[in-house]
């Protein structure tokens, strides 16, 4: 994974998601601050009012479209009315995204349960990873 020019905010979110919740799992990271061409890229930036505080785009699908192979973690800084709660629970989210997990409908303390308060990835979230990689 590549963070690249984050602000001091998400940069801080960024490794706090790292070390609590990929490294939690069987997935290994190797993390570069050289904006290099990478598996997973995140950045932040002003998008402007697109009603999206961060979103996951794949770039390249790894022989099916099941599985990306390459993409991109967007930060919208435009909302920067973020709390460091928020910045953690929204790169942990986009971040997941880039991992293959889907957002869920429960209410478990997970951040892919899209609550603002849920800070990191829950048990039933890391085995999904665990599965999947």
């Amino acid at each position: 994974m590549d963070q690249c020019n984050l602000t001091s905010k998400f940069h801080t979110a960024f490794h706090d998601n790292d070390t609590h919740d990929i490294e939690a799992t069987d997935i290994g990271t190797t993390l570069y601050h050289t904006c290099e061409t990478v598996d997973i890229y995140v950045n932040d930036y002003n998008y402007g009012d697109n009603g999206r505080a961060g979103w996951w785009e794949c770039h390249r699908w790894y022989m099916n479209v099941a599985d990306c192979d390459q993409g991109h973690v967007h930060i919208n800084t435009f909302y920067d009315s973020y709390t460091q709660n928020e910045a953690l629970s929204l790169m942990c989210e986009e971040v997941a995204h880039a991992f293959g997990l889907e957002h869920r409908t429960s209410t478990a303390p997970s951040c892919m349960s899209q609550q603002w308060d849920e800070l990191h990835l829950d048990s039933h979230d890391r085995g999904h990873l665990n599965d999947k990689y």
